[in-house]
């Protein structure tokens, strides 16, 4: 066999020992430059499309992954397998059951919620109390966790036979999917039982953390099955990953005024009506009365929602006080962040 194609005394292709001597860091330019220039001088000789080729590849760097997936002889590697009928049907069932499992935790939950706030009521009667959900919704739920569990088991599998399991190890993408996995599990046996052992509000937060994670799989998928897709995304955590400092400082800035607020009016005739009449819900609560409520304010007016305007009208210093934050947060940090992005995603 040529070299492209031949394997060591470990069985490994020559992809595979590159993939495990070049997990550089970024501060190492000149090597990562050279491993690129290797991994383009072996690509450019055409290996075979074994299966262990296309393993190997997902065991690359990240950085050297998408260095991979854009070359011609790959594209075609992938062009050819995607017009495969069985490459393309996982394809299409992974799709299928990623929106399947959505839909039917939505009906599931929705029923089980229902049915928690029911028996946690007292002055509701029990005939007009809702029933558990429906089985079926549940059981489907669960198979689909049972397909995605398999697909994780055969991925695991295939990587503790090449050497190179640690590449799903440290892959956060397989931990969201463990994760996921998980919880279709547990809210799955939930909705299953007849008196779930759990209460209305720690069932909301699991059903809230599981549905984002689903779409997030969802988000995921059309990332590896759309090149377009994926320059999207990656756009996105480029620029999520450059606004850290950017985030400390916005924080810092609405604290601070979320404090001063507070200060402004904390004990005057406002927040002492505020509070009077704090039982009453159709009561419209002046928004800096606490530090919790006048930190959410200076947020939703970030975001513009500036509600009464002359609320500040009775006080001068308070006047001053929503003109500073209007020029500095609205105005120029809202203006700031939005170049940040633009030149961050261009980039």
């Amino acid at each position: 066999a040529e070299i492209k194609d031949s394997y060591d005394d470990d069985h490994h292709l020559p992809i595979h020992l590159l993939a495990m001597a070049s997990k550089f860091p970024p501060e190492k330019v000149l090597e990562r430059e050279n491993a690129a220039d290797c991994l383009k001088t072996y690509l450019n000789a055409k290996p075979k499309s074994t299966a262990d080729f296309l393993t190997a590849i997902q065991t690359l760097p990240e950085w050297l992954r998408d260095f991979a997936v854009l070359s011609d002889h790959v594209q075609d590697i992938l062009n050819h397998k995607i017009v495969m009928r069985f490459p393309t049907t996982i394809m299409m069932m992974d799709f299928i059951v990623n929106i399947l499992v959505i839909i039917m935790f939505e009906f599931a939950s929705k029923d089980t919620i229902d049915y928690l706030f029911d028996q946690a009521e007292d002055s509701i009667p029990q005939e007009m109390k809702s029933t558990p959900a429906p089985k079926g919704y549940s059981i489907v739920t669960l198979v689909c966790g049972l397909y995605f569990l398999l697909r994780e088991m055969f991925q695991i599998i295939s990587l503790l036979l090449l050497g190179t399991i640690g590449s799903w190890v440290f892959d956060p993408l397989n931990w969201l999917d463990v994760l996921l996995i998980c919880l279709i599990f547990f809210n799955g046996t939930i909705m299953l039982m007849n008196d779930p052992p759990i209460s209305l509000a720690a069932f909301r937060i699991g059903a809230a953390i599981t549905k984002a994670i689903m779409w997030l799989a969802v988000i995921f998928f059309l990332k590896s099955a759309r090149v377009e897709f994926s320059v999207f995304v990656s756009g996105v955590y480029n620029v999520i990953q450059k606004l850290a400092t950017y985030m400390v400082a916005l924080i810092i800035i609405l604290i601070m005024f979320a404090q001063m607020f507070y200060i402004m009016y904390v004990g005057e005739e406002e927040c002492v009506c505020s509070m009077e009449h704090e039982e009453h819900e159709d009561v419209t609560k002046f928004p800096h009365c606490t530090p919790e409520r006048s930190l959410m304010k200076v947020i939703t007016m970030l975001m513009g929602e500036i509600g009464d305007e002359m609320r500040y009208s009775k006080h001068p210093w308070a006047q001053l006080l929503y003109l500073m934050f209007a020029f500095l947060v609205v105005i120029l940090l809202s203006n700031v962040l939005i170049a940040i992005v633009t030149d961050l995603y261009t980039v």
